[in-house]
């Protein structure tokens, strides 16, 4: 019994201990906090301004916020809680803090949120490239758009395979009924901010282009832009392109205006560049026609003058090529009217000038000329009858003058030849040395070789007739006192072997007289001499050769001459041409050259009776006798020279 209740009371303990502890356990303080950590962050960046955040807490209890964010939701659960911030203005939160307290009011530790940022704000067009209102721009420019801020670069677009407007990126010249196409999708750069793009093919030149970006263009978080952005004067690109010139009025060919006058038709305005050979003092271009008066031209062809426009941008057009023209301000200033008439045997002389300049040769020719006329490439016609039917009028002989250029000058007019035919050798007559070349300008007459006949057969010698000291001429002229009188002769059977006379005083009771003169032969076919010497001694032959190449003969002689009642003289010969015909076509023909004034260039030194000095003395002049009655005087000339001209037959 006593064993039952030891038991019953320790039972009884026990029961009031376990009480006692159960008691004591609701009266202690709970001290362990919440624990709570990260779920799910926030999306950064994001355009949500209500984000969902999701922590997990250990305990159930109250939620405080911390820092710039907040939310509706203060109470947390034990487990994951999901939270929706209070709307949020944009921008980046890094400093977003939770803490839960639990019922017993333990505080778990502050959980920062991830930083994000909040970005609500649409992007916008901060500039393009080229800018509105640009002008002048390249036409190979690249196109360039920059956004405030970074850009979803898959949401830039442009139209690469036609022209149509449907892309976010596009230009247009017609505001967008039609789109340029691109060579490529834009490319990014500037921390993808800016977008650019490159048309497929030049842009036209002079012509207005709008940007446009469509709302189909978003930031990197989502933003659309609001609105489409269009540039609002777009930009104008270069004048690439030339002027274009045509060819209007052309220069009247040819023409003796030396400042003609040109139009020609531009389309664009600008300045003017002349080439070739002519000038303008007009520089400046407009739009339309242009006339244009060159500047004092030259007689001449003008084949290579252009003119070129370039324009304020700096094109140039194509090189205008002026139609050929020529201008020549050339008139005739002779008239051969006032040389109409020429006598038979005798040479017919006329120079056809002309008035103004001009480039290049000339040419001259004859129409309607009598056989053997000819006309000299300076303008000189000349002509010697030689034929009886040649004694009449030619009518219409017309020179030509034909310029480089082409311009043609005209002269027609009509010859009378007068006298009677004569036949025999003619020789002409020049003032001056002649005897390498011929200046036409120097030539004074005509006259016809002194013939014997079947009855009267003389040689040379025996015509001159030497007797008492002076010549008895059997054929030949009268001279006078005052004159000397030179002669050619030969023999009617023989005309290729004709003989120089002259002699000096004819009338008895004369006065004295000395003439000293220096005669020189070339490009004689005969070995010439001095059969006849009127006295002993004054007529010598100084010096003679020949050419091994021509076979021609050169010689000298120097005649020193006293005469008072009788007279002086001699002959010299005989002469006769080359029947070499390339010497013949070359004129070369036998020339005397005759000196007669000045210092003898034979006799350098004086000897008794030879002076060096050469004279006529009292001698008005030396004068030649023609076989047909006609004469040449010489006047004052100091010399002049002889030369086989041709032959009348009289056929």
């Amino acid at each position: 019994m006593k064993s039952l209740l030891s038991w019953f009371i320790l039972i009884v303990s026990i029961a009031v201990l376990v009480s006692s502890c159960s008691s004591s356990e609701d009266i202690l303080p709970e001290t362990t906090a919440p624990v709570i950590a990260e779920v799910t962050f926030v999306t950064t960046p994001t355009n949500d301004s209500t984000p969902d955040y999701t922590f997990s807490s250990d305990k159930a209890g109250t939620i405080t916020y911390g820092g710039s964010c907040s939310s509706s939701t203060t109470s947390a659960t034990t487990g994951d809680n999901t939270i929706t911030l209070v709307s949020l203005s944009d921008g980046t939160y890094s400093n977003c803090t939770i803490i839960v307290t639990d019922s017993a009011g333990n505080a778990s530790s502050s959980l920062t949120m991830n930083s994000f940022v909040v970005d609500t704000t649409s992007p916008t067009v901060s500039s393009t490239s080229p800018s509105n209102s640009a002008s002048s721009v390249s036409i190979g420019s690249t196109i360039s758009v920059t956004f405030s801020e970074s850009i979803d670069n898959s949401s830039v677009t442009a139209n690469t395979s036609n022209t149509t407007c449907s892309e976010s990126m596009q230009l247009s010249s017609n505001n967008f009924s039609s789109c340029i196409q691109m060579s490529s999708t834009p490319s990014a750069s500037n921390t993808n901010k800016t977008f650019s793009v490159t048309p497929s093919d030049n842009l036209s030149s002079e012509t207005s282009y709008k940007i446009r970006v469509t709302t189909l263009v978003k930031d990197v978080v989502g933003n659309s832009m609001s609105n489409s952005y269009t540039t609002s004067n777009g930009f104008t690109s270069a004048d690439v392109t030339a002027p274009i010139l045509s060819q209007v009025t052309a220069i009247t060919t040819p023409d003796n205006d030396t400042t003609p006058s040109y139009t020609f038709s531009s389309n664009e305005a600008g300045s003017i560049t002349y080439g070739g050979s002519c000038t303008s003092s007009t520089t400046s271009a407009s739009s339309g026609n242009n006339s244009i008066t060159f500047s004092t031209l030259s007689n001449g062809t003008y084949d290579n003058c252009t003119v070129m426009v370039t324009d304020n941008a700096s094109n140039s057009s194509s090189s205008l090529s002026i139609t050929r023209f020529i201008v020549n301000d050339i008139s005739k200033e002779s008239s051969a009217s006032d040389n109409a008439t020429v006598g038979f045997g005798q040479t017919y002389q006329y120079q056809f000038d002309t008035s103004g300049t001009y480039s290049g040769a000339v040419t001259y020719s004859l129409s309607n000329e009598p056989d053997n006329m000819t006309i000299s490439s300076s303008g000189l016609v000349e002509w010697t009858p030689t034929k009886a039917y040649e004694i009449k009028t030619h009518d219409n002989i017309t020179i030509t003058l034909t310029t480089a250029s082409g311009f043609v000058l005209t002269e027609a007019y009509d010859l009378a030849v007068t006298g009677t035919c004569v036949s025999g050798n003619v020789m002409s007559i020049w003032s001056g040395d002649q005897r390498t070349s011929i200046d036409s300008s120097k030539f004074l007459g005509n006259i016809t070789a002194y013939t014997d006949n079947s009855s009267s057969v003389k040689t040379a010698t025996a015509n001159y007739g030497l007797s008492g000291s002076s010549v008895h001429l059997t054929h030949g002229p009268t001279a006078t006192v005052n004159d000397g009188a030179v002669f050619f002769y030969n023999r009617y059977t023989d005309n290729d072997t004709i003989y120089l006379f002259y002699f000096f005083g004819m009338d008895v009771g004369g006065a004295s007289n000395k003439v000293s003169i220096d005669v020189f032969v070339s490009n004689n076919a005969s070995q010439d001499g001095n059969p006849v010497d009127d006295d002993a001694n004054e007529t010598d032959q100084e010096s003679q050769s020949q050419s091994a190449t021509t076979g021609l003969w050169t010689s000298s002689y120097t005649g020193r001459y006293a005469y008072g009642a009788n007279s002086d003289g001699a002959v010299i010969g005989p002469f006769s041409n080359t029947d070499n015909q390339t010497l013949l076509d070359n004129g070369t023909t036998f020339k005397i050259f005759i000196d007669m004034a000045g210092t003898s260039s034979l006799r350098t030194s004086a000897t008794p009776g030879r002076s060096t000095a050469l004279t006529l003395g009292d001698l008005d002049s030396m004068k030649y006798y023609s076989k047909d009655n006609s004469s040449v005087s010489l006047g004052n000339q100091d010399n002049f020279t002889i030369g086989y001209k041709t032959r009348i037959t009289c056929e």
